[in-house]
């Protein structure tokens, strides 16, 4: 038992070091993904485009569910922040 106790403290610690490491290769498959979809023709500008709406279709529920009590109230001065880091980048 001991020894279970023992792999599931490594297993804890290690998280963010795999988590990482999977995000990495993720980034790496994308960037291939892009590179071959490139040369096949199709038009970047599409092609981020797309990137943008997959994005947004993934993490805006994602943040729906986790951010539903913390969410600030919507107000003309968030809208406006809002605004400018989208303008702004």
């Amino acid at each position: 038992m001991q020894k279970m106790g023992y792999l599931c403290n490594v297993i804890q610690s290690s998280k963010p070091g795999i988590l990482m490491v999977v995000v990495q290769m993720v980034h790496a498959g994308m960037n291939i993904l892009y590179k071959l979809v490139s040369e096949n023709g199709v038009n970047l500008r599409i092609l981020f485009a797309y990137r943008m709406l997959f994005a947004t279709a993934f993490m805006g529920p994602l943040a729906l569910i986790f951010e539903r009590k913390t969410r600030p109230k919507l107000t003309w001065v968030v809208m406006f922040q809002a605004f400018l880091c989208g303008l702004l980048g």
